[in-house]
């Protein structure tokens, strides 16, 4: 009988071509996510799509407090930001074995690529990923498995390695062609599924490590929206870029949160963190000030509100020096 295998899928396309090829070899499988707060791209239709093309089950596994900590604090350091590679799949792998023991399947199977990536897709990194997540002789990478030491299904001789692709290197010329052999049309753009990789997000993520233990779910989420601002040690301003993003803000915006908005010009929603004293609403004021249609020394009316209370306030903008000394 064939073997069962798990698939972590992440919607990229090597990961997602992994489950393609695979799919002869195997008599059942799970296509496995490890959901985190730090996805550039929403994936989640790319996956469904080749999980019914493919006919195997999609699971959604979402990572708590435990892979924060990690980010905070990676034992294998990070890549070129704020990305601690190693450390990150050291966990899913320790929870994808778990998961294997739960569905008694016999190996896990990845779509990384030896030479991909330079912190966690070469020999020396692999064989450490392996041995301290105790997924070792489990990893199936079926890409580049013709480069790799076999794994235990290889050396069962439950699956023979002849027809697998030869891929290795930073090239995807190999796996776009196999994508279109299998009718792969969707899938995340390469080197954009982790904002941990991208250099502003990672400065904000860093500032509120600083600021806080852990980060709470909604503080992650508004990581990603609008301009970042420490308006004091306790509190952050946070600006709206465009429309989108300012109705966005008032939409998700905590009962605790202060919303504040341009009663007569265009510009942006603002949002703070909490109910700040009379100071610091007239900093905040002045920082979005800065954002709308304006005249120089132009005073602007804005209206806050939070679950508690509401009022206006005015302000002339900021100068460009001033609000730089507040961003984060």
């Amino acid at each position: 009988m064939k073997p069962v295998a798990i698939f972590l899928v992440s919607g990229g396309l090597d990961s997602l071509l992994a489950a393609a090829v695979m799919r002869e070899h195997v008599s059942a499988g799970y296509m496995l996510h490890f959901q985190n707060p730090f996805e550039a791209v929403d994936s989640l239709e790319y996956m469904e799509e080749a999980a019914e093309k493919l006919s195997f089950p999609l699971v959604i596994e979402p990572l708590g407090n435990d892979y924060l900590e990690i980010v905070k604090n990676p034992r294998h350091g990070y890549g070129k930001n704020l990305n601690p590679c190693l450390d990150c799949r050291i966990l899913q792998f320790k929870k994808a074995v778990e998961f294997l023991k739960r569905k008694n399947a016999d190996f896990i199977v990845t779509g990384e690529v030896l030479g991909q990536r330079p912190m966690s897709q070469n020999l020396r990194a692999m064989k450490l990923i392996e041995e301290e997540s105790g997924a070792g002789g489990l990893i199936f990478r079926p890409l580049s498995a013709r480069f790799l030491p076999p794994p235990d299904i290889i050396k069962s001789g439950a699956i023979s390695l002849d027809s697998f692709p030869k891929i290795k290197g930073r090239s995807r010329k190999m796996q776009i062609e196999l994508a279109k052999e299998y009718g792969i049309n969707k899938y995340e753009p390469p080197a954009g599924g982790c904002l941990l990789t991208m250099k502003e997000y990672s400065r904000k993520l860093s500032e509120l490590f600083n600021k806080s233990s852990l980060p709470t779910p909604i503080e992650l989420t508004l990581l990603k929206i609008g301009r970042h601002f420490r308006i004091s040690p306790e509190n952050k301003l946070i600006v709206g870029r465009n429309q989108n993003e300012n109705e966005l803000l008032e939409r998700i915006a905590p009962p605790d949160y202060t919303v504040i908005r341009p009663l007569e010009n265009k510009g942006p929603t603002s949002i703070i963190d909490s109910l700040p004293c009379k100071k610091l609403l007239f900093t905040a004021a002045g920082i979005s000030a800065r954002y709308t249609d304006s005249q120089e020394d132009e005073k602007i009316r804005f209206i806050y509100y939070n679950g508690k209370v509401s009022g206006e306030i005015s302000s002339t903008a900021f100068s460009i020096t001033q609000t730089e000394e507040y961003r984060i």
